[in-house]
């Protein structure tokens, strides 16, 4: 009678634990399958005001697993409009910049001394803008990130002659990040710039 009473508890508990896996495949299909159909959509999130979609959140980081952030890292590392830069009209050009940079919330990066490198690059040194290059990227925050697009749309936007004479001081750009023996090397927009503004004002007073 004992044996017979233990395996009837043993039968009830098995459809037990039956029934809760049965229910816990219910739910984890639930779960894969997304809201359910004719769910209301999440609430948007608040409108908060920007002239351009990447000005929105320029205190937080790009997250490139979000497609939209990844859509404003390609179109920001397009190339400027119009001819590629070949070392003339560096005013003009430098305004072309800046009217990116602007519309990416970039002039906090391009501010070296107060003074903004695309009106006052005569006004900063190299090795100015090298260490200022050196503290956001070590801090691995939006101006990192925005540095990273900088370097693309300006490498977009030269002419293969420029890029030869920036070429010829790679160290300038090409910072090393970290500590030993984790460092990397990291492609830096603002230092860029300011080697092909360096390089072409050498030019153009060779010339």
């Amino acid at each position: 009678m004992a044996a017979q009473a233990n395996q009837v508890q043993i039968d009830a508990l098995n459809g037990q634990i039956a029934d809760l896996v049965t229910l816990v495949n219910q739910l984890q299909n639930q779960i894969n399958a997304g809201p359910a159909a004719g769910a209301p959509p999440p609430p948007p999130l608040p409108a908060v005001f920007a002239r351009d979609p990447a000005q929105v959140n320029q205190v937080n980081l790009l997250n490139y697993n979000d497609r939209k952030d990844t859509e404003i890292y390609k179109n920001g590392s397009t190339a400027l409009s119009g001819d590629p830069f070949d070392g003339t009209n560096l005013t003009i050009w430098l305004g072309k910049v800046e009217s990116r940079a602007r519309s990416l919330g970039m002039l906090p990066l391009l501010t070296i001394g107060g003074h903004l490198m695309t009106q006052r690059y005569a006004d900063m040194t190299k090795e100015q803008v090298c260490l200022a290059a050196l503290a956001y990227q070590n801090q691995q925050g939006r101006n990192a990130q925005n540095a990273s697009i900088l370097y693309n749309f300006l490498l977009a936007s030269i002419t293969d002659e420029i890029l030869a004479k920036v070429n010829t001081e790679p160290d300038r750009y090409v910072l090393p990040i970290g500590v030993a023996p984790n460092i990397v090397m990291v492609n830096d927009g603002t230092c860029l710039l300011k080697s092909i503004i360096d390089h072409s004002i050498t030019n153009s007073r060779s010339s």
